[in-house]
């Protein structure tokens, strides 16, 4: 991996790496890695699935695609990251997510951190809402911390677009 990252031509793009092996989870090899992709300035993407796994159900029961259980390590690793939250289809449950996200998110662009931010959920039509919410979230803690936050398109639309379907 390491000839990848020094032969990658970062300058011209950028370059994100997303892990899913637990061993990659580890205080050793978590370190490790995070040195390595900070050396060569390519970013860890930060996966965060523990809104679908907080709680009784499963919405995941029905696909053939499960994300993965594992723990979040929210490692900046270049001067951009790339965050994927997997969100429930319930939103009560996904709250405290996003309102942790929206907090930290709003904190690196403080810091000058370019942040790549993808909602995704199992029943699909709900990630637009979703996203919304966040953005007005992030636009709140932003100006809490002065940070300008510029709205979505979609805001002065007289109805929300409908989700898009790849089939």
């Amino acid at each position: 991996m390491t000839a990848l990252l020094q032969a990658w031509p970062h300058a011209q793009v950028p370059l994100a790496i997303e892990v899913r092996h637990r061993a990659w989870f580890q205080p050793g090899p978590a370190a490790r890695l995070n040195q390595a992709l900070q050396a060569q300035g390519t970013a860890r993407v930060l996966l965060d699935t523990r809104a679908i796994y907080d709680g009784p159900d499963d919405p995941q029961s029905a696909s053939q695609r499960k994300k993965p259980q594992l723990p979040l390590q929210p490692a900046l690793t270049a001067g951009f990251t790339l965050v994927r939250l997997i969100t429930h289809p319930d939103p009560q449950r996904n709250q405290g997510y996003l309102l942790e996200w929206a907090q930290r998110i709003a904190q690196w662009l403080q810091q000058g951190i370019t942040v790549y931010f993808f909602i995704h959920c199992p029943e699909e039509a709900r990630s637009p809402a979703t996203a919304h919410h966040f953005q007005h979230l992030l636009e709140q803690r932003g100006q809490a911390l002065g940070v300008a936050i510029p709205p979505l398109p979609w805001d002065g639309l007289a109805l929300p677009p409908d989700q898009l379907s790849l089939f």
